[in-house]
């Protein structure tokens, strides 16, 4: 992190910054998780906004520009909440979700992790439209159509539905959950509620931590699940203990019939 005058800040300055980073960075990411699960609480909300809004202060300070402009965006579009300008609904909850793990890499001690260009600027188009109560735009993806998202293996996205209702299905969540593979994965869920099988088995053998964007993807499937019938049976293997208590905090680890 440089400020504007290309000189890094003050050791102390930083210290300072992770601190709010890390005081105030769950009440963004928390608080949308429980938004996914109930309507909107005003006092959330603005709890919300504030700490978007101390994140901003805190990153200008120390010259953190990617963090400067996401936590902008954050509390703008938190505030048109607020203020009843905007619904936050199910699409909109997981742009500011993939927000806040974008604001999550951009506030490394590795200043370049997560701020590429298109990224920023495909993330904070998108933060626009909700702010503004516009159609969302897609993520970016990459233009080569041979790329794979990272950590995501193609054979296991790309593969043609099953025709006729299978028996089971075995799903490798991706282990670098980027907004590009989180995508990918949305689909892939989404292909398999589409065609149910009997028994559905997520394995987590690849995931060490479990971001904000896995847990919002999750919720949305587990939400699908419910209108599914027959209601297919959905397990969790070789969940990583910090995973596993992420999952217990937020309700999910119920969802599954059994977790190993």
């Amino acid at each position: 992190m440089n400020d504007s005058s290309g000189n890094s800040p003050d050791p102390t300055l930083l210290e300072l910054f992770r601190a709010e980073v890390d005081l105030h960075l769950p009440v963004l990411s928390n608080g949308l998780l429980a938004l996914e699960k109930q309507e909107a609480d005003p006092k959330q909300v603005a709890s919300m906004m504030r700490a978007a809004h101390s994140i901003k202060g805190a990153a200008r300070i120390v010259g953190n520009e990617p963090a400067v402009r996401v936590s902008h965006a954050l509390e703008d579009c938190l505030t048109a909440a607020k203020d009843g300008r905007i619904v936050l609904g199910s699409e909109t909850i997981d742009v500011l979700l993939q927000a806040v793990d974008a604001l999550a890499r951009v506030c490394t001690p590795d200043s370049t992790a997560g701020a590429d260009d298109a990224g920023m600027a495909s993330m904070l188009d998108r933060l626009s439209s909700v702010r503004d109560g516009r159609t969302i735009a897609p993520a970016a993806v990459a233009s080569d159509e041979s790329a794979e998202p990272i950590g995501v293996c193609a054979d296991e996205l790309l593969s043609p539905p099953v025709l006729g209702p299978p028996t089971a299905d075995s799903i490798l969540i991706p282990a670098d959950l980027d907004p590009v593979a989180a995508e990918s994965f949305r689909n892939r869920l989404c292909a398999v509620l589409g065609n149910p099988p009997r028994n559905v088995r997520m394995d987590f053998s690849g995931v060490g931590r479990a971001n904000v964007q896995l847990v919002a993807v999750l919720l949305s499937f587990f939400r699908e699940v419910k209108n599914v019938q027959p209601t297919p049976r959905v397990e969790a293997a070789c969940v990583a203990p910090a995973v596993r208590a992420l999952l217990r905090v937020v309700g999910l680890e119920a969802a599954f019939e059994t977790v190993s």
